[in-house]
């Protein structure tokens, strides 16, 4: 068993639809760079994940509570991060 959190940019297709490709490709690199950076600066020990397109699944490595904390923590800075430099908004669950 694993905890699993899946994150994507809330209005993703409607805010592409409004972008030159240039910029399109500059959003999405700005959410990309943002996650690496949290996880870098989390450096979870317990957390695996990936970015497909707009979305972020991050999955726990057992159901510690540890992981969960782990989890909890990077959910939490990502979603801060974004919006906070990116103006970007994150929905997901856990």
């Amino acid at each position: 068993m694993k905890y699993v959190a899946f994150l994507d940019i809330l209005g993703f297709k409607e805010t592409l639809k409004k972008m030159k490709q240039t910029e399109a490709i500059e959003y999405i690199s700005k959410f990309s760079s943002t996650v690496f950076a949290e996880w870098e600066q989390i450096q979870p020990t317990l957390l695996e994940g990936y970015i497909v397109s707009d979305s972020f699944i991050i999955y726990s490595k057992n159901v510690s509570e540890n992981s969960l904390r782990e989890l909890l923590l990077l959910v939490d800075s990502i979603c801060k991060r974004e919006f906070s430099q990116t103006s970007i908004l994150i929905r997901g669950a856990i």
